[in-house]
């Protein structure tokens, strides 16, 4: 049965803020402005610790000041969401349980798994409704505080630390290394109306594949050739493609980039 923050806790309570507390450096006061119906102060509680060494990325970007991570259950209630700050400092997702005095269910229950969403300013995409998917991780409780869980699930007045935090599309490409090493793109005319032409450089392994992915992370255009040196261009043929926008990702072996672009048809 999930414990909740009452006044019969106060011990419990205390130290699950000073803990909280200590861990963030300047605090996430940003407010959100994508997950603006979830759940809030419903009488119990837990937390979700995004530390910045995780590094969590978009589409392999790296989170920016004023992304939006959220916490929803099971059945689809937003019932906690927290803004990404950036500049190495650590974020606390509070998740909201069930409020029992209210009939209807507005929270997690206990032992109830998290699933995650992701907003992306910079990409404007959430990703966590189905069929994509954010992937994640929970770090384990070793030399953590002892409220500290890491079965995934809603426990109320825990602490729960990521390990991972990340959406990707599905290519079979590995996460890349820094940005520097990573392949140089250009998308032009953007919009795009019939052909997209593409500039990559700075390709330093002896294949290239060109991916061509929706909103909701589906490929809709593959193409792998060699190039010619370090660099290569191409064009791909965007005449049947809904107009919206889409995502290019170039992979030259281990090393990925990822640029946004439109088309207009």
């Amino acid at each position: 049965m999930a414990t909740r923050l009452t006044h019969a806790k106060p011990k419990i309570s205390w130290v699950l803020t000073t803990l909280v507390g200590a861990l963030l450096a300047t605090g996430s006061a940003n407010a959100q402005e994508h997950f603006t119906s979830c759940a809030f102060n419903t009488g119990g509680s837990a937390t979700v610790v995004i530390e910045a060494i995780i590094k969590p990325t978009f589409f392999d970007v790296p989170l920016e000041p004023g992304d939006e991570i959220a916490a929803f259950t099971e059945s689809g209630i937003c019932a906690g969401v927290a803004v990404w700050v950036g500049g190495g400092t650590n974020v606390a997702l509070t998740v909201w349980g069930d409020n029992v005095v209210t009939p209807e269910v507005d929270g997690f229950v206990h032992g109830e798994a998290f699933v995650f969403r992701m907003w992306s300013t910079l990409f404007e995409i959430e990703a966590g409704i189905p069929p994509t998917i954010v992937r994640v991780a929970f770090d384990d409780c070793v030399n953590r505080p002892p409220p500290c869980s890491d079965s995934g699930e809603y426990i109320g007045e825990s602490l729960t630390f990521l390990s991972e935090l990340a959406f990707i599309a599905e290519t079979t490409g590995e996460m890349a290394p820094p940005e520097s090493q990573r392949p140089e793109l250009l998308v032009f005319p953007n919009p795009a109306r019939h052909r997209a032409y593409i500039s990559a450089s700075n390709l330093l392994y002896p294949s290239i594949r060109m991916t061509v992915f929706n909103v909701l992370g589906h490929a809709l255009r593959v193409n792998t050739f060699a190039p010619v040196a370090d660099s290569a261009q191409q064009s791909i043929d965007v005449n049947n493609l809904p107009s919206g926008s889409y995502f290019l990702v170039v992979e030259n072996g281990p090393l990925r980039t990822v640029r946004k672009f439109a088309v207009i048809n």
